[in-house]
């Protein structure tokens, strides 16, 4: 689990719709947030992000050279004094570019807790899921879109939106009710409230307001 981490990890739309980035990559984007210290500087070794997503350490080498070469990050190192020997990696999360022609129903920012992103009875899938019915849903309320919106946000078909929502449904991330047109078993409104949701409100008025 996390180390000297902030509770919760954001993850931007510039990173989230950015096609050139593996879906892992995307989620790891948003670890670095979470383990980032002063100025937006993270340390986290190969060995810890293998452990933390649950992959091998060249696996976690390469999703840290796809966000540096795409310039969401900057890699550098820290010698031990006097020595050119490596004391540790020192992974910079730079400033993002504007997000230009942003649909309103796409929001800035969503907030995940670091336990999900770490949890590992939860596919990749799921998670990028959970950040976008997080970004989705109003403060201190529930998310009531359709399956097929999240479906083309995360370019997969309704069905596997809904096979998704149960997976995270399971993992008590996430809570379902059901509203039905009167007497019958023809669903009228879904309700998918965050078991997170007041913490994760209050995580998107800071980020707002910069506090």
């Amino acid at each position: 689990m996390y180390i000297q981490a902030d509770y919760f990890a954001i993850l931007p739309a510039a990173v989230r719709y950015d096609p050139r980035l593996t879906a892992r990559a995307k989620l790891l984007y948003a670890a670095l947030t979470s383990l980032a210290v002063g100025k937006g500087v993270a340390f986290p070794s190969n060995a810890y992000i293998a452990g933390t997503f649950g992959i091998d350490e060249r696996t976690a080498q390469r999703l840290i050279s796809e966000l540096n070469a795409l310039r969401y990050i900057t890699v550098g190192f820290e010698y031990r004094y006097g020595t050119k020997k490596t004391a540790s990696r020192v992974i910079h999360i730079n400033p993002l570019p504007p997000l230009l022609g942003l649909s309103k129903d796409r929001a800035p920012y969503a907030v995940i807790p670091s336990h999900i992103l770490s949890a590992p009875e939860l596919s990749v899938q799921s998670k990028l899921l959970y950040a976008e019915i997080s970004a989705a849903t109003p403060k201190g309320g529930y998310c009531s879109r359709p399956a097929t919106f999240f479906a083309e946000l995360l370019d997969i078909g309704a069905s596997t939106v809904r096979r998704l929502i149960k997976e995270l449904v399971g993992a008590d991330a996430l809570r379902v009710e059901m509203e039905y047109k009167g007497d019958t078993h023809e669903i009228f409104r879904r309700r998918i409230f965050l078991t997170e949701a007041a913490v994760i409100a209050e995580k998107h008025r800071q980020i707002a307001y910069g506090s």
